[in-house]
């Protein structure tokens, strides 16, 4: 227990997390906002009916990797939708000689376009599929958490999200973005594979 919310983990590795929260998620739609560090949120877009406007993200730009699974979460033929992505640059805390300096810290928030499939037991059950398909290897310096919270609210209706954060180490920086973009195509590829079976 932390902050009033109860964290129950549902599946864990030493690479991966699957959990459930009771800290509520976004409330979609959500205006842009600035973080007391600056840092600036740029609000909820929906992409539904123009995917195309992804490359749009500001958060995703010059960010391959995360743009390729932004465009198979908001494809046309998708059962599911981004509802907002950040990330960032962070130091390891457990920094060695031989081990990683830094890691980009980033989540991507996922929900179902149909609020009534919106379930914590779909979502789950989603969560553990991707993690089965995905396999994450220890020399991928990189760890995975997979919420399933409930949401503020869902344009009005009750509606459950999982907050995919991927968190990848590296020697330096540009090696620390450059595994963030690496696994993030992974995880666009693992989604667009579940989307004809699983989703």
């Amino acid at each position: 227990m932390s902050n009033g919310y109860q964290d129950t983990i549902v599946e864990q590795t030493d690479l991966y997390t699957i959990a459930t929260s009771t800290e509520l998620g976004p409330a979609i739609p959500y205006k842009s906002l600035v973080h007391e560090d600056g840092r600036v949120n740029h609000g909820f877009t929906d992409y539904r009916e123009h995917p195309e406007l992804v490359d749009e993200i500001p958060e995703a730009a010059g960010k391959p990797g995360l743009l390729a699974l932004l465009h198979i979460l908001n494809d046309h033929n998708s059962v599911l939708m981004s509802l907002g992505c950040e990330n960032d640059l962070f130091d390891a805390e457990f920094s060695t000689v031989d081990g990683p300096a830094v890691y980009i810290g980033g989540y991507i928030d996922v929900g179902y376009r149909d609020a009534a499939l919106a379930t914590e037991a779909k979502l789950l059950a989603l969560s553990v599929a991707i993690m089965a398909h995905r396999k994450p290897l220890t020399e991928e310096w990189t760890k995975y958490e997979l919420i399933v919270q409930p949401m503020k609210h869902f344009f009005g209706k009750a509606a459950h999200n999982l907050q995919l954060k991927i968190l990848a180490y590296g020697p330096d920086a540009p090696k620390a973005w450059a595994n963030f973009n690496a696994q993030c195509a992974e995880m666009a590829k693992t989604f667009e594979r579940l989307s004809k079976t699983d989703c």
